[in-house]
């Protein structure tokens, strides 16, 4: 294995998987606060819009939906809703690269909002659709930054709840 860093990303097809893959990666002693959910507003009627980045809540209106376990111990949480996706959640260090990337700080041209936070994080343009659809047809992401060494014990839990899909990317 390398010491260099890479981006993990595991396809789940519902939240519950996705949080439980989250929860358990705590048990391997792995940094939350290097994970990344993304996914579809499972609980839209419940949330107007809210982000929060680095404990600094910009815009909210009810935090039903940001009450969950998982989603609160992750660095950066938003909500957007996209007109061509629809709603979406969004924890972690995805969260503040897409927030930066909407607030003019590195936007990536050509790219959607998700598109330029995957690309931030190290993620090839020409592997972002993939992760567009996935998100856009009701799937989750989970997304583990770090040395292969790092995201292997992640790896290996994933494998046991029941993962659609992953790619491990060289950044």
């Amino acid at each position: 294995m390398t010491s260099k860093n890479h981006v993990f990303i595991a396809i789940f097809s519902n939240h519950a998987e996705a949080e439980t893959a989250i929860r358990k990666s705590q048990d391997f002693g792995l940094n939350i606060k290097k994970l990344s959910l993304l996914g579809k507003d499972y609980r839209q009627d419940e949330v107007v819009g809210r982000y929060r980045s680095n404990d600094h809540t910009r815009y909210w209106e009810n935090l039903n939906s940001f009450s969950n376990e998982v989603w609160s111990k992750l660095s950066s949480v938003a909500f957007f809703h996209i007109p061509s996706m629809g709603p979406f959640l969004v924890g972690g260090p995805l969260a503040s690269a897409i927030i930066g990337s909407l607030e003019g700080n590195s936007a990536v041209r050509g790219l959607s909002a998700i598109g330029s936070g995957l690309y931030i994080l190290g993620i090839t343009k020409s592997s972002i659709p993939k992760y567009e659809k996935a998100v856009k047809t009701g799937n989750y992401l989970v997304i583990v930054q770090g040395t292969e060494e790092q995201i292997a014990g992640f790896k290996a839990i994933v494998k046991m709840i029941g993962i659609l899909e992953f790619d491990l990317h060289q950044v």
